[in-house]
Order: structure tokens, then C-alpha cells, then sequence
């Protein structure tokens, strides 16, 4: 995902120094944000069940050892979704230049 928003980047920039228009900027930069808005939207969804199952695990007593799978889900997912922010916002700069 990272490399396919920096190529788009890099055309958009490119686009930008040969004269392209703001409408036709915001426009491409707009089709890279679709994808990147629907990973976010699925991040929420699968640590909202990550959460919901943790929080029965925790609840059930399950041990700490079996949670671990759980946790190690949860940060992965956490740090991911971190990634998608960081590219949400590059793209916002992107548009306000």
C-alpha cells in the first residue's frame, strides 16, 4: 500500500510541474485516498473484535500464555493502522499543497 501512495505521489508532483490543474490534482489524490479510507475502516472492525475478545478473555480467566496470541494480534493491528493514518496524512498535505 506505501509504495503504490508514493508512486501516486510521485505522479501527482509530477503532474503538478507540468502544469496540471488543482481539480485534476485533488481528483487523483482523492482515488488514493479510497482504498486507504477502506483499510482504516476495516483496521476499526477487526480491532473492535480484537478488543470485544480480549476483553472475554481477560473476563473469562483465560491465561495469560493463551492471551498472548490475542496481544500479539492487537499490536500488529495497531501498529498497521498507525501506517494508515501516517499515509491519510501524507495525503492531506499532499491536498493542501
Amino acid at each position: 500500500m506505501g509504495f503504490a501512495l508514493t508512486a501516486h505521489r510521485d505522479l501527482s508532483r509530477g503532474a503538478r510541474a507540468a502544469g496540471a490543474s488543482r481539480t485534476e490534482l485533488r481528483a487523483r489524490l482523492a482515488a488514493a485516498r479510497k482504498p486507504i479510507e477502506a483499510k482504516a475502516a476495516d483496521h476499526d472492525r477487526r480491532l473492535g473484535q480484537l478488543m470485544d475478545q480480549w476483553d472475554r478473555e481477560v473476563d473469562g480467566h483465560v491465561p495469560a500464555a493463551d492471551r498472548r496470541k490475542t496481544l500479539e494480534a492487537l499490536r500488529t493491528l495497531l501498529l498497521e493502522r498507525t501506517y494508515v493514518d501516517n499515509l491519510l496524512a501524507t495525503l492531506q498535505r499532499e491536498e493542501a499543497e
